[in-house]
């Protein structure tokens, strides 16, 4: 997959290749995002154009001082590795800056999507776009005077709750990860780096964390997955000066994995008293545990 990066206004010199585009800032890549960019590959494939994300970077809201939003779901190396794992072909990533938001509905169009070669673009049903998110879906609609196809996903919902990036974050807070998991179609990942002997796991990027507690996880180190629980002290970080991020995690595995080595976290659910038999089941490999997800 090509990664692009962008900023407003485009270069008169930029060129690229004719596509089939989805558009949002895709925080999470749930399923919901996940039908938007599925429909933008489909349309593609089936009309030989190339199939193309576009994402922003940092996210909107951070730019305007919401802290929240300084931790992401899914950080951009997560979302880009996801994008290519779903047939994406380009992947344009559209400094998010002051200048950028603050372009018309227009302009964006006008002076943005038609350079890209837009032929057609696919979007939420609650995209927003323009200064201040002043425009929508049937915005762009209107806009496109059918110079490019625009094909709007309806939400997707799950036990009558819409799957979304906001109610992901909010089931974050809440240590509620089986939900997590359920809107993701896949187990909530963050990676990170091991440093001395308690287990202390310093964070490669900036990801949201769950609630304080502990969870049962499985982590891939030594060659093999096995199950091992996770202590979060505190799910605030703060970047430290090699550039990790820190926050007072620990994994309770003891003499298994060399100290510095990066990791994969896979978490599975909250854990309770009665699901640990043993302290020595946590270094049983994956294959090897009773514990069934």
């Amino acid at each position: 997959m090509k990664v692009i990066h962008l900023s407003y206004p485009l270069s008169p010199s930029f060129v690229t290749d004719f596509s089939s585009i989805a558009i949002g800032y895709f925080d999470g890549v749930h399923y919901g995002h996940q039908g938007v960019i599925k429909e933008a590959v489909r349309y593609a494939k089936k009309t030989s154009l190339k199939s193309a994300v576009m994402t922003f970077d940092p996210h909107p809201r951070q730019l305007f001082g919401n802290n929240n939003y300084t931790a992401s779901i899914t950080p951009l190396p997560d979302k880009l590795r996801i994008f290519e794992n779903l047939g994406v072909d380009i992947t344009y990533v559209v400094s998010f800056c002051q200048v950028f938001s603050k372009i018309s509905p227009l302009d964006f169009v006008e002076q943005f999507l038609l350079p890209l070669r837009a032929t057609s673009v696919t979007v939420g049903f609650d995209f927003s776009f323009g200064y201040r998110g002043a425009a929508g879906p049937y915005d762009l609609q209107n806009l496109a005077k059918e110079r490019f196809r625009v094909e709007i996903i309806s939400s997707i919902n799950s036990s009558h709750e819409k799957i979304s990036s906001t109610n992901i974050r909010k089931a974050l807070q809440d240590g509620d990860i089986e939900k997590i998991n359920n809107y993701l179609g896949r187990e909530y990942t963050i990676s990170g780096k091991l440093k001395g002997s308690n287990g202390e796991l310093f964070l490669t990027r900036p990801f949201l964390l769950p609630q304080a507690g502990e969870y049962w996880v499985k982590i891939y180190a030594l060659n093999r997955w096995v199950y091992s629980r996770l202590k979060i002290y505190n799910s605030l970080y703060k970047k430290c000066e090699n550039g990790k991020y820190q926050a007072q995690l620990f994994l309770l595995t003891k003499d298994l994995l060399p100290i510095s080595e990066t990791i994969e976290v896979r978490f599975i659910s909250l854990s309770h008293a009665e699901q640990i038999q043993d302290e020595n089941e946590t270094n049983l490999p994956l294959e090897k545990m009773s514990y069934q997800r």
